[in-house]
């Protein structure tokens, strides 16, 4: 009979620690979803933000404006050559230069 209690205590035991760790799983995922969430809107802020600055032409860097067309691929993104500055004519917009990261539908 010691053993039988012995027994039913470890299983309490461990039923306790299985639903801590199911509460514990459960609100990591709910904070990793919250997370995600969060990058995904901070992108679309970045995307939106390095498109309005490259159609004003403004080259907050003083390097050109190749600095936000990469920094639009380091997010994952295409560059929409609608948002190219006003002043670029096509001539100027090398897309040999950057054939495989131009967002051509919207050419």
């Amino acid at each position: 009979e010691k053993e039988i209690d012995r027994l039913s205590t470890k299983i309490g035991r461990y039923k306790t620690l299985l639903m801590t760790g199911r509460a514990q799983l459960t609100d990591l995922e709910r904070q990793l979803k919250k997370q995600k969430e969060e990058m995904i809107q901070i992108r679309k802020e970045q995307f939106d933000h390095f498109h309005l600055i490259l159609k004003e032409g403004v080259d907050t860097r003083k390097v050109g404006l190749s600095w936000i067309i990469r920094a639009i691929w380091e997010i994952g993104e295409n560059v929409n050559l609608n948002y190219m500055p006003d002043y670029l004519d096509e001539e100027n917009v090398n897309l040999n230069y950057m054939p495989d990261y131009l967002d051509e539908e919207n050419v």
